[in-house]
């Protein structure tokens, strides 16, 4: 996927003959009714980058990453509230109770975690090893006021050290480029179309027809 977008962002520079053309964001994930856009996406972007696309947290214009320009119209920066929701939707399905899940500015940790696995075989990695000494940690920042202040969302699924998932503030220049930070993004997850369950419906008619032929013959 990411192959292909980069073909794309190629393609729409030769095709533009200045600029990159912004591509529509695809490579998502779906939990809890919110469709999530993959943090990689966004390395390579201060803060300030992104404040000025999504400045009270509903996003307009394009984002231009390390990895494309990326169309952020119809995308909403996620508050720490709602990475949150996010983290601990996995931290649930790992049976972890509910006076552990993250509220505000919090961090679980756990040795050999189920969660982190989960997690970040759903998310790609911001930093992954060497680089990161053992670990795999998807990192983005989210919004919030501009107070001179960042608050970084992470998850860690680390070899040597308990997994981590949760935010740390702190003070940032949020005008300096994060390499191994991207951004958490979402929209409100569609729901099929009629068009698209009746195709649906009729795919798995078809299945079920050539299975039962194949059983008879």
């Amino acid at each position: 996927m990411r192959i292909l977008a980069s073909l794309l962002a190629a393609l729409a520079f030769a095709v533009s003959g200045n600029s990159v053309l912004a591509l529509p964001i695809s490579d998502t994930v779906i939990v809890g009714g919110k469709e999530w856009a993959q943090a990689t996406d966004f390395t390579g972007l201060s803060w300030n980058n992104i404040h000025g696309v999504c400045p009270l947290g509903v996003c307009n214009g394009t984002l231009t990453s390390d990895s494309g320009s990326w169309n952020m119209d119809g995308w909403n920066w996620a508050s720490i509230e709602q990475v949150n929701d996010l983290f601990n939707a996995y931290l649930s399905d790992a049976g972890v109770g509910a006076n552990n899940l993250l509220s505000g500015v919090d961090n679980y940790y756990e040795n050999n975690s189920a969660w982190a696995p989960a997690f970040l075989s759903d998310f790609f990695a911001t930093c992954a090893p060497p680089d990161c000494d053992e670990s795999y940690i998807v990192s983005g920042f989210i919004f919030q006021p501009n107070n001179g202040q960042a608050t970084i969302s992470t998850v860690a699924d680390n070899a040597l050290d308990p997994d981590r998932a949760g935010s740390t503030s702190f003070a940032v220049d949020n005008n300096l480029p994060a390499v191994v930070y991207g951004g958490w993004f979402y929209k409100a997850a569609q729901a099929p179309t009629p068009g698209t369950i009746s195709l649906m419906v009729m795919a798995l008619a078809g299945l079920g027809w050539t299975r039962r032929r194949k059983l008879k013959e």
